[in-house]
């Protein structure tokens, strides 16, 4: 009987522990444990960092993290500490124009910002750099760096509360509605785009980025937009991610812009295209996939079983090489090589 009794006891207990293990963590997440948490591969870098950028020049791959690391590979090896052009700086914004690595630094007490470039390598000999009328030495805040087309570099700034954007040789625009998100060059439309606070900025020269774009959406009280995204191969050209949760698209250059619905609690960030999706970045969600740019198709990623990345800020997105990185606010570098089916942890 007690040998009865036993077997009885074991039986249930291995039908309750069977019942709670089954459940599915995409259609039950109340019931999602850390015995669920998928295995990540897990590099080098601190798992806390915040990542600004990642941008490959040469043979060498760099990321802003706000030290700035590198290696000779897009993975699977350790990254390395470059050396800074002096002490007590950090980097929070940089990008490869003409072949060299442009940063932006500013020291540790918040007192001194500078732009300096460097030709990619193990040793970085970095150089300061002038931009504005008279490319002159400036102590502005680098809050943006972008090659836009191969020949503009485009730089956003930040002095007190007056925000613009340079170039290399000259200033495109100042007194900004607020901070420069995003740029980009649509060739296809030979049109240049900026997002600046609640703002849109467009004209086939820099130049010519004089005034706001009069149709662009009008935006509630204290809501900006996040980044911008030209497409020719998803299903609307472009695309306009909003801080209140929205994605703006427009299918007649920015004549006239239709809004997804707005996703409660989320905070949209900048986009990239990769394996005929548009992924947007959150600031504490995540991202989302749009199935070929359609908003009504939006899904938050990754699963669930990846926590720290799904419940991370994704800040930026980076494609290398075949190899998609999600740059994120305090919880590290991400890698994948599937255009987001998988993730690999930096």
């Amino acid at each position: 009987m007690n040998r009865i009794n036993i077997l009885l006891s074991t039986l249930l207990v291995a039908i309750i522990i069977g019942g709670f293990t089954s459940c599915n963590v995409s259609e039950n997440p109340i019931f999602y444990t850390l015995e669920q948490e998928r295995p990540i591969v897990d590099d080098s870098l601190d798992n806390e960092i915040t990542v600004h950028n990642v941008v490959k020049g040469g043979i060498w791959y760099f990321a802003a993290a706000p030290k700035i690391f590198y290696r000779n590979t897009p993975d699977g090896s350790t990254w390395e500490t470059a050396n800074m052009p002096q002490s007590g700086v950090m980097c929070e914004a940089m990008d490869i124009f003409g072949g060299n690595l442009y940063a932006g630094f500013f020291s540790i007490d918040g007192q001194t910002f500078r732009l300096y470039s460097a030709p990619p390598g193990s040793i970085l000999i970095w150089s300061p750099v002038g931009y504005g009328p008279g490319s002159a030495i400036n102590d502005e805040q680098i809050v943006m760096l972008k090659d836009v087309d191969g020949t503009n570099l485009l730089i956003g700034t930040k002095n007190g509360d007056t925000y613009s954007l340079h170039g290399t040789g000259a200033t495109y625009l100042t007194s900004l509605d607020g901070i420069i998100t995003d740029a980009l060059y649509d060739s296809d439309n030979t049109l240049f785009w900026v997002v600046a606070g609640s703002e849109i900025y467009q004209a086939a020269t820099l130049a010519g980025l004089g005034t706001p774009l009069a149709t662009a959406p009008s935006l509630s009280s204290g809501v900006s937009f996040g980044g911008i995204h030209y497409s020719a191969a998803l299903v609307h050209d472009y695309y306009l991610s909003t801080t209140d949760g929205k994605i703006w698209y427009s299918n007649d250059a920015g004549g006239t812009w239709t809004s997804s619905a707005s996703v409660s609690d989320v905070s949209f960030t900048r986009f990239i295209e990769a394996g005929g999706n548009l992924l947007v970045g959150t600031r504490s969600h995540g991202y989302y996939k749009l199935t070929g740019g359609d908003v009504t198709q939006m899904e938050r990623r990754p699963d669930y079983n990846i926590s720290d990345l799904r419940n991370g800020g994704v800040l930026n997105f980076a494609l290398l090489d075949g190899k998609l990185f999600a740059c994120t606010a305090g919880a590290g570098l991400w890698r994948s090589i599937d255009s987001g089916g998988e993730w690999h942890r930096e």
